[in-house]
């Protein structure tokens, strides 16, 4: 028999897929997985741990609402549908998520518990995949099917320097195994910044005085990097969005990145503001596609935003001191004021993009540079790009009072004229996103 599919690991993606195509019979598929039965990071279900995603995000129902395989009907067939209610919190716990995804696993007949896969091969005759595994009884398996979906998850890293004496050290996906073990020693130390890190010191701090050890939390990351939940950013990975992104011209998205990154990472990396109007900056095109960009230099228009650096005598003229709080006006004031405000404007005139679609390209422009630059995360919290509103620089009032100099090199910022403040249009998006 071919399948349609083979499926090797029956983690929650593996599943859901289980669940969604067990009611067209068109489709047949066939999930093979190693261990005995279904049991999701059982290391970490620490008891009130949640998970970082509503319960509508379950194995089926945003893709399926009416699906009987969603959380909602487990938790009606379960008596549990009231409970859940009553508590008025999106958030599953983790071990009630583990046991909904067993309840769910253990309805279908095409999920394999107890198989090892330790081979797959491509028959170019049959022009299908061949998979081959091992069963808790050591007897041999072949399974044939024209898809193959390979959803084993990651195994667990731990460094070299600590391999050797792990009889003094554990990973967390056993750490409910390991914990009084640990529990025991006088001291604990956590390494690492993610969030079982954060669940394990919190977990291990609130038993910390019954049990006496010192407790210590290390991380080489600059400060705790919360997971990226806004309402911008959820819609942007949804998948009506992702359908809108990708039919957009390629030139269109390509541009957009060419032009902003280069100065986002000038700004963060080196303090160094820029003014990218059209004598300044040249979009480099490759087959009518931009790849990137040459920045020119015409004297006063550039300048590095700290004082303290030391530069060469003969450009430390750019370097001055400015206000915190002043220093992202390079971007909101040179690149969201005079340009994309205009750029938008342009674009919905011609009925390429609108505006609202605009400025959400531009917030996943920069939210994809700093998820690439994390080493600057301390900087996106200080310059914060999507701040509610930032100030408003009148530029044609130093261009006015002298269009020789609009600034005094010796004291730039004391050249600038602000008049009251603009709502950031990346603020306004996030908002829009909010109450859609």
């Amino acid at each position: 028999m071919i399948y349609d599919f083979i499926a090797i690991g029956a983690g929650p993606f593996n599943l859901g897929l289980a669940c969604l195509t067990d009611p067209i019979p068109e489709v047949n598929g066939i999930i093979l997985e190693q261990k005995e039965r279904f049991d999701w990071h059982p290391g970490m279900l620490i008891d009130g741990t949640t998970l970082q995603t509503p319960f509508l995000g379950d194995l089926v129902t945003l893709a399926d609402p009416t699906s009987r395989f969603s959380f909602l009907n487990y938790a009606k067939l379960h008596n549990r549908i009231y409970s859940f209610y009553i508590r008025e919190d999106l958030f599953l716990f983790r071990n009630e998520y583990n046991q909904y995804c067993r309840w769910a696993a253990e309805q279908l007949p095409n999920v394999l518990f107890g198989q090892t896969v330790d081979r797959v091969e491509y028959d170019e005759v049959g022009r299908c995949y061949r998979a081959h595994s091992r069963d808790r009884n050591g007897c041999r398996h072949s399974h044939s099917a024209r898809k193959l979906v390979i959803g084993t998850g990651n195994a667990p890293h731990v460094p070299e320097c600590v391999k050797g004496d792990m009889d003094h050290a554990t990973h967390s996906s056993t750490y409910l195994a390991d914990k009084a073990r640990l529990q025991a020693r006088r001291s604990i130390t956590v390494v690492g910044s993610g969030q079982s890190a954060a669940e394990i010191f919190r977990d291990l701090l609130q038993e910390s005085d019954r049990h006496g050890y010192h407790l210590n939390w290390i991380t080489r990351s600059p400060r705790y990097f919360p997971l990226e939940l806004t309402k911008l950013t959820l819609e942007m990975t949804s998948p009506d969005y992702a359908d809108y992104f990708f039919s957009l011209p390629a030139e269109e998205r390509e541009r957009l990145n060419a032009y902003l990154s280069p100065l986002i990472h000038c700004f963060y990396a080196y303090d160094l503001a820029f003014m990218p109007h059209g004598e300044n900056l040249i979009l480099v095109l490759e087959d009518h596609v931009p790849v990137r960009v040459v920045m020119k230099d015409i004297g006063e228009e550039i300048g590095i935003l700290n004082g303290d650096i030391v530069l060469p005598e003969e450009i430390a003229r750019i370097s001055f001191s400015v206000r915190e709080d002043m220093k992202p006006n390079c971007i909101f004031t040179d690149v969201f004021d005079c340009f994309f405000r205009h750029l938008s404007a342009l674009l919905v005139e011609v009925g390429l993009l609108d505006e609202r679609r605009f400025w959400a390209l531009v917030a996943e422009c920069i939210e994809t540079y700093q998820a690439s630059h994390p080493e600057y995360g301390a900087k996106y919290v200080r310059y914060d790009l999507f701040a509610s509103q930032f100030a408003l620089n009148c530029l044609n009032r130093l261009q006015i009072a002298n269009n020789q100099q609009m600034l005094d090199l010796a004291d730039p910022e004391k050249s600038l004229q602000f008049i009251g403040t603009l709502d950031n249009p990346l603020a306004i998006v996030r908002q829009g996103a909010g109450s859609a």
